[in-house]
């Protein structure tokens, strides 16, 4: 029960019983008939209605919850984790109570989603100081190293369902719900019309639901919009309003005799300039009356008036999306549901092509996934998209790398797969939270289609864009918008910390102090600061580009591209050159101020060959050698790296270090996302992630900007001086943000790897000496 329902329970019992009280005193001591009787009379009829209904409805509540529950256990038995997890968050969003809470977490563990489980029970267990879920917790990270937890976690399940009443009639229609959601997410629909036909007639919110999930599978859209609009009547949660305007966003409306008369005019208007624009083509086409500085003019009004007709059609297809944002604008989310009440406002604006308010209202929703502190609507789902990102670009130092064993075939060969099963692939993350933001009862994924005008004698080009691509992109934004690069510990407890910035201030302006907030070992350091590197200092950048053969066709057009919008825009402080490199590698233009040397000279790359990434290094490094000021290798690749150059990778990295080059790394299609951000994580670099070719002049971009927004941040340690193995944690206030783990002194693990080195006795005959074999004597 919530706060306001105790309180209007209570001020409906002190309503009865002090008008009750106050009639006895009436009748016992004969008093006034208004005062005493009829006023108090009222009184205790209005206290006893209000706790009834407010009773009753909480009652109903209750069961409904209780049922949602039942349902997410029963999926649960079934394996049908994803939606059992979906149903037991979105009766914490209508209801918030523990049982909800730990069969959320409680999915996500037996599906082996440990990390994302143990996040979540702790996230809940904020709220809540349950025992249960503080069990899931730990259990998740006992499987993590290496426990196998599945028959502990299922008496869990058994714990909590045992707690779970429901009659026979409940339990039948909370099978048929089960039926139809096991179903749907699987993609199948067998059984669905029966279960359809046991649900006929009900009208609780997830009957509602189900009934609606069933008719989205079976193509019947009307029925999905007439049950999702009852779900909604019915239930004041956000998850059900979400919805329903995702769906009447696609254009699904309830039959109605009430014409559109919004769309009707737009439609008239459309009719008229279609109208006028035949009119004006059949001067054109009357040669006998038409001279050639009228038909100009004539063409002139043509191209005016279709630019007119596609607005037209532009705002007639996006009625219904503006009704569903202003339906979204008139809720009021709780804060549980703050971050998915951003994210439904940001899919809608993106379908009307209003990519700047998307894009606010994402970064919203995504900095609030960032504290790790939600627990509503869609946390999960988001938080799995936030882990999966990171999986995906995530390395160890490469003090800790070990080469990989090759097949015969030339591919690495894994380690056998571990008990836990780790997210690397946001794509299918993020398909997986919109599926969840529609509840499965719309598309999951939209996108928007627009006319690109062509430059002078090009034709116009259609350009589509999908949501998920929106939302991968602005993500990587955030996640690389701010980068902590190398931490100096030589003056410790004095820190210096190197940090690069992508993301521009709004007003222009450079970042202060007061931008950032800095944590190191978890507690907030406010008395740093703040050094911006010298602008005059030079900056030499070396892009090093693979071109082998699997970088043919569009990967090389596109680099292309992404090249030349790096020069086009590198500032003057800022000098180029260029190697590529496929099984060998090579120094095509010199660190020069010339920029159009460096665009000509990739002009003339083509496609042929291995991949070699030492080698490529090695070149850039190379072209580096004896550069004054701030040394940059921005490498290129597509693929994994060769046996040859993996085995010599340490070595490069050692060079690279030597002599204070840093690395930054840009990756699409094949490359080995964990192999090229360790070679950036083991120079103070970064590596960034395109999803397609296309996105690599964006992506070049990013990394521009990080070389020219530099700062050094100072502070001295004063807590826990005593722990030499750390981690620092650097934010700005619009969410973007970095961490790193630091040592003080020399790291652990390098003194391991010293330990299990060669005697130095044996390195002249390791690395040196004439090659010969000595004979025998």
């Amino acid at each position: 029960m919530t706060i306001l329902e105790w309180v209007l329970i209570g001020i409906g019992a002190v309503l009865f019983l002090g008008g009750a009280v106050m009639m006895l005193i009436g009748f016992l001591k004969k008093k006034s008939l208004i005062l005493f009787k009829i006023v108090p009379g009222a009184a205790a009829l209005v206290g006893l209605v209000t706790a009834i209904v407010v009773g009753v409805g909480v009652m109903q509540s209750n069961m409904l919850t209780m049922r949602e529950n039942y349902v997410a256990c029963r999926l649960i038995e079934v394996e049908s984790y994803q939606p059992a997890q979906l149903a037991a968050q979105t009766a914490f969003s209508r209801n918030p109570n523990v049982q909800s809470a730990q069969l959320a977490a409680l999915s996500l563990a037996l599906e082996k989603k440990y990390s994302q489980a143990e996040m979540a029970a702790e996230r809940y267990q904020k709220r809540f100081a349950d025992s249960t879920l503080t069990e899931i917790a730990d259990l998740c990270k006992s499987a993590l190293d290496g426990e196998d937890v599945q028959a502990k976690l299922l008496l869990i399940h058994k714990k909590i369902k045992a707690q779970l009443s429901l009659s026979e009639q409940e339990r039948n229609k909370a099978e048929s719900i089960v039926n139809i959601q096991a179903q749907v997410s699987l993609g199948e629909t067998g059984s669905i019309q029966s279960d359809l036909q046991t649900l006929a007639g009900e009208t609780d919110p997830l009957s509602c639901k189900a009934i609606a999930q069933g008719n989205m599978a079976l193509g019947n859209m009307t029925a999905t919009f007439e049950m999702l609009e009852q779900a909604a009547l019915n239930d004041s949660s956000f998850p059900a309003r979400a919805a329903l305007a995702q769906l009447a966003a696609s254009g699904v409306q309830k039959p109605t005799e009430t014409p559109d008369t919004e769309r009707a005019d737009l439609e008239q208007k459309i009719a008229q300039k279609n109208q006028e624009i035949d009119q004006l083509y059949q001067k054109v086409n009357n040669q006998a009356e038409v001279n050639e500085v009228e038909r100009q003019r004539l063409q002139k009004q043509i191209a005016e008036l279709e630019e007119e007709v596609q607005t037209l059609y532009d705002e007639s297809n996006s009625i219904y999306v503006k009704r569903a944002v202003n339906y979204i604008l008139a809720q009021n989310p709780s804060s549980d549901d703050e971050m998915a009440y951003n994210l439904v406002l940001a899919q809608l604006y993106f379908r009307m092509g209003d990519m700047e308010t998307s894009r606010t209202y994402l970064e919203k929703a995504l900095s609030l996934s960032f504290t790790g502190d939600n627990t509503g609507y869609l946390s999960v789902e988001m938080a799995d998209v936030l882990d999966a990102y990171d999986n995906s670009t995530k390395a160890t130092s490469f003090d800790d790398f070990e080469v990989p064993d090759y097949d015969s075939a030339g591919t690495p060969e894994t380690d056998q797969e571990s008990d836990a099963v780790i997210s690397n692939d946001p794509v299918a993350s993020i398909q997986t939270l919109l599926w969840s933001m529609t509840q499965y009862t719309s598309y999951g994924d939209v996108a928007y289609t627009e006319t690109i005008e062509g430059i002078e004698d090009e034709e116009d080009s259609v350009q589509t864009t999908q949501f998920s691509a929106f939302l991968l992109e602005t993500l990587q934004d955030l996640r690389t918008g701010l980068h902590i690069g190398k931490v100096d510990t030589t003056n410790y407890p004095e820190i210096s910390v190197s940090i690069n910035v992508s993301k521009r201030k709004d007003d222009g302006t450079d970042y202060t102090a007061g931008d950032f907030k800095v944590f190191d070992q978890g507690k907030e350091i406010t008395d740093f600061e703040l050094v911006q590197s010298e602008e005059n200092e030079q900056t030499n950048v070396c892009l090093v580009v693979d071109h082998s053969g699997s970088m043919s066709g569009d990967g090389l057009f596109q680099a292309k591209r992404a090249v030349s919008s790096f020069v086009q825009t590198a500032g003057n402080s800022m000098n180029l050159g260029l190697a590529v490199f496929d099984h060998a590698a090579q120094v095509l233009c010199p660190i020069t101020d010339s920029k159009g040397t460096v665009q000509h000279a990739m002009d003339t790359v083509t496609a042929d060959g291995g991949t070699n990434i030492s080698e490529g290094l090695l070149a850039g490094m190379s072209a580096l050698q004896g550069k004054d000021g701030n040394r940059i290798i921005v490498l290129l690749s597509d693929g994994a790296d060769s046996s040859e150059s993996a085995a010599q990778m340490r070595s490069v990295i050692s060079q690279l270090n030597a002599q204070g080059i840093v690395v930054y790394a840009v990756g699409f299609d094949f490359a080995d996302s964990s192999y090229l951000s360790g070679i950036c994580e083991s120079t103070g670099g970064k590596f960034l992630r395109a999803q397609t070719s296309e996105e690599l002049a964006s992506v070049y971009q990013t990394i521009e900007k990080f070389l020219t927004q530099d700062y050094v941040i100072r502070f001295t340690v004063k807590e826990d001086e005593q722990d030499y193995e750390r981690e620092i944690r650097i934010s700005l206030e619009n969410g973007v943000f970095d961490e790193r783990e630091y040592f003080v002194g020399v790291d652990p693990d390098k003194i391991e790897q010293e330990a299990n080195q060669p005697p130095q006795a044996n390195f002249f005959e390791q690395i040196g000496g004439s090659g010969k074999e000595e004979s025998n004597p």
